[in-house]
């Protein structure tokens, strides 16, 4: 057993490095075969149905195990496939202003671009690339559905609604009510911000949200050089600071094909953990940053004695939990005051605007959740129209259905982030209660943080909802954070 959690970890260690120097634009192609060569072994036929048989033998480790495997069989079998649609990617390029543009810095152009007919024009070069891309992610998507019946489930969803121990039916029923409590003020601020900026309704598409919600009136107070020591003087704040000596490495180069979306890679787990962020400028380079400096502080302090599966694996749900509840100290007014800089008159319209981007994004998961539950049970033929009416229906702009595999994370992780999301705003509404206003400046809140990354190692989420005087996951502390 202990060798084979070596070698496991080993694996890990690997992969992550791998996506590690893809995802910053360090290395050009994505090279897994590789990899699995070195360590089929771990992801036998034999091997994977052992471990979901034994996946409530020991919880959680035995659950956290049969994930990893069945994950790392499943990425076997379709590796070829994954580095085909990764590479075709990171190799396509956009011809815009004269210029071939890396499709990973389209996002970039899309956020900082004005005008929204060119937007529109860049967006529809985008949409090209996805097209293009689709077939082979299409065929990626039926052999992960053909593997995941050949071990004997019902389908994808089954599996993971087994292995994640989520009904996602019920999740998303449950986020009905918040559907329908921030529907009317959803589209009252959706239509303002439109107005406001001569986009006409009907035409609106996620490339002006994306404009829209930089707010760039607000560059002044979140400058990209401006970001570290903000995360400094706030882990000093919770009493885990030591100023800019943080735990994890720091990678902030703006590299042509690094991607646009910031990530942390534990490559070794505590000892070497990368925090990787593509700067755009503004408010939402510094959401995405505090986002994952959570992620990054959370692996840094994990115990190295653990074993394997609670050091490196655990729940994802949780390991959200950390990195939004970092995110959304950029929505506590005295936050914006003492460590932004942010004057008390401009606090109140900066935070209908970033409450209104956090509206748009719950709305988004929600959407995409209820989307992947079809494409995984109908199959993908008629995902282009399901992807464009389900997202379109919640969030009120045009869907573009050449994004219809694109923008679908494996493994339900949707569900995962709808859970953490309204974990963290219950969360929050404890150590309000119990710590005041700036709970976030009172040292205790860091304790508090560290004692949960230790629990949290060897408890799921659910079971640490007694610890906040919960008895189920709700909704409701989410629609009043966003409804305030």
């Amino acid at each position: 057993m202990v060798a084979w959690e070596e070698r496991a970890e080993s694996f890990a260690t690997e992969m992550t490095r791998e996506r590690y120097l893809v995802g910053s634009g360090r290395k050009e192609r994505l090279e897994l075969d590789p990899i699995y060569q070195r360590y089929g072994g771990l992801f036998s036929e034999n091997e994977v149905r052992e471990r979901l048989s034994r996946r409530h033998e020991s919880p959680p480790a035995s659950r956290y195990l049969a994930e990893f495997v069945a994950g790392g069989y499943l990425g076997n079998r379709v590796k070829v496939l994954t580095q085909r649609a990764t590479n075709a990617m990171l190799a396509a390029t956009v011809r815009w202003d004269g210029e071939d543009i890396p499709y990973q810095q389209v996002w970039v152009l899309l956020a900082n671009e004005p005008d929204w007919h060119r937007r529109h024009s860049l967006d529809r070069l985008a949409l090209e690339v996805a097209r293009g891309i689709n077939p082979h992610r299409k065929e990626r998507l039926l052999r992960l559905h053909q593997e995941v019946q050949a071990l004997g489930f019902d389908g994808y969803v089954h599996l993971y609604r087994d292995l994640l121990g989520v009904d996602f039916d019920d999740l998303s029923s449950n986020l009905d009510l918040f559907l329908e409590g921030t529907e009317e003020c959803y589209r009252s601020q959706l239509h303002d911000l439109l107005e406001r900026t001569g986009v006409p309704p009907e035409e609106a598409t996620p490339a002006d949200l994306q404009y829209l919600l930089r707010g760039k009136g607000y560059d002044r107070y979140f400058s990209s050089r401006g970001m570290v020591p903000a995360l400094a003087r706030t882990l000093q704040a919770m009493g885990l600071g030591r100023g800019d000596d943080f735990p994890f490495a720091l990678d902030l180069e703006p590299r042509p094909r690094k991607s646009p979306r910031a990530f942390c890679a534990p490559v070794r787990i505590p000892e070497e953990v990368y925090l990787v962020i593509k700067p755009q400028g503004g408010r939402e380079d510094w959401e995405a940053f505090f986002h994952e400096a959570g992620h990054a502080e959370h692996f840094s302090h994990i115990d190295a004695r653990l074993p394997f599966p609670l050091r490196v694996l655990g729940d994802n749900d949780l390991i959200e939990v950390y990195s939004f509840h970092m995110q959304y100290r950029l929505t506590e007014p005295s936050f914006l005051r003492d460590i932004v800089g942010m004057p008390s008159d401009e606090i109140q319209p900066y935070l209908r605007l970033a409450r209104f981007g956090k509206l748009f994004l719950l709305r988004r998961y929600v959407a995409k959740l209820r989307y992947e539950l079809t494409l995984h049970r109908q199959g993908p033929e008629e995902a282009p129209q399901a992807y464009r009416d389900t997202l379109g229906s919640i969030l009120g702009i045009r869907i573009a259905p050449e994004r219809y595999l694109e923008d679908v994370d494996d493994g339900f992780y949707s569900a995962q982030y709808l859970r953490a999301w309204m974990f963290e705003a219950m969360l929050r509404e404890f150590l309000r209660h119990e710590l005041g206003e700036r709970w976030w400046a009172n040292p205790d809140s860091g304790d508090l943080l560290y004692q949960w990354w230790r629990r949290g190692q060897s408890k799921p989420l659910d079971d640490l909802l007694p610890e906040i005087g919960a008895e189920h996951l709700s909704a409701d502390a989410l629609l009043r954070d966003v409804m305030e």
